[in-house]
């Protein structure tokens, strides 16, 4: 239980401090690791609460045709933040294949069953999409203003930055992950390499 407080006070600090949604997703797939060590229920329930609240207030398919918010003042539209929502949008998905894990995710969700491997897909066609992800480059540009949803290069506009983005997912998620996203990205098998 000392853990569970401890990771609780974190959390609270680091929302506090750095309220972005990227840091909530971090969050959320923290408590989806510890629910994948221990099967502890309330590990998962914190995960999805989170989930819940990036998926009412982050996730917003009216601006620049989807993506996700950077933070609450609904002004950016970054990397980071759409690649841990596709992370954890997967990573929800690999979990909700354990029976016990399904049951929790369908309670938690009203009773009807839980479903993330649609919004995973979507999240994955809009990085596509939206000009975020250079070509075959594999490099993401930092992220785009919602006036113009279009390409943003941070705080200096004639900075160009773009950034190498990789979101690591442990198992059981890693093996439906890479599937997926391959699927969805039509990459050759032997194209992806272990890290």
């Amino acid at each position: 239980m000392l853990v569970l407080r401890v990771l609780r006070g974190l959390r609270r600090l680091l929302l506090t401090v750095l309220p972005s949604h990227a840091a909530q997703a971090w969050w959320s797939l923290a408590w989806l690791k510890a629910y994948e060590l221990t099967k502890e229920p309330l590990y998962l329930r914190q995960a999805h609460a989170i989930y819940e609240y990036l998926l009412r207030n982050s996730w917003d398919a009216s601006a620049c045709g989807g993506g996700c918010w950077w933070s609450s003042s609904k002004t950016y539209k970054n990397s980071i933040t759409n690649a841990l929502w596709l992370a954890l949008t997967g990573a929800l998905h690999a979990t909700s294949l354990e029976p016990a894990a399904a049951k929790q995710l369908a309670e938690l969700s009203g009773g009807r069953p839980f479903e993330s491997l649609s919004l995973a897909r979507e999240s994955w066609a809009w990085i596509e999409q939206s000009g975020l992800r250079r070509g075959a480059e594999g490099l993401f540009l930092d992220g785009l203003s919602s006036a113009q949803c279009n390409a943003s290069y941070g705080n200096d506009p004639d900075a160009n930055v773009t950034w190498t983005c990789a979101i690591h997912v442990d198992r059981p998620a890693r093996a439906v992950a890479v599937r997926l996203l391959m699927r969805l990205a039509a990459v050759d098998s032997a194209q992806i390499t272990k890290v």
